[in-house]
């Protein structure tokens, strides 16, 4: 089954992104908006994964209990490709407790299945996967006011992924 671990987020920075979503969508962005409930931070994408090795990454995840740390996100920014915005996301402070945690669990779940991280780490909530975007996208996208949202309980989560032609139906697995 396909899987992830993600960092579950607060009834607070869901309906903040509901309405800076909103708030783009009356800009003029079309896009694949994350709906309020399957919005996470993204710690692992792990593929595929078999039962045995879901069953050691549940142990993993069960075992990672965050350190007292608390996120802040602090602004809106995007990713891009050809000079078009292919991504748009909440971005956090930078945070010494994620990045440990990350590390460890990145050294434990390489050290105890096949699987290896090549990519950079970096965190961010995504907002939407961009399908068109006004002209003056970049400009509405730096006057984004600056965010100040607290995550404060830490929430690790190991989930199954199904895509589906309505989009993305994540489980969590424990």
């Amino acid at each position: 089954m396909r899987c992830f671990i993600a960092l579950d987020m607060d009834e607070k920075i869901r309906q903040f992104c509901e309405n800076k979503t909103n708030e783009l969508k009356q800009s003029g962005f079309r896009a694949k908006w994350v709906e309020s409930e399957n919005l996470h931070l993204t710690l692992f994408f792990l593929g595929e994964i078999d039962r045995r090795g879901v069953s050691v990454l549940r142990e993993i995840v069960e075992k990672s209990n965050p350190s007292d740390f608390s996120l802040i996100f602090n602004r809106v920014g995007y990713f891009r490709k050809q000079r078009q915005p292919t991504t748009i996301w909440l971005g956090i402070e930078k945070s010494d407790g994620l990045n440990a945690l990350y590390k460890k669990m990145k050294t434990e779940i390489e050290h105890r299945t096949q699987i290896l991280f090549k990519e950079t780490f970096r965190p961010h909530l995504t907002l939407g996967r961009v399908k068109d975007a006004p002209e003056n996208w970049s400009d509405i996208l730096e006057e984004q006011c600056p965010v100040a949202l607290r995550l404060q309980k830490i929430h690790i989560q190991l989930y199954s992924s199904t895509l589906t032609k309505n989009g993305p139906i994540y489980r969590p697995l424990l």
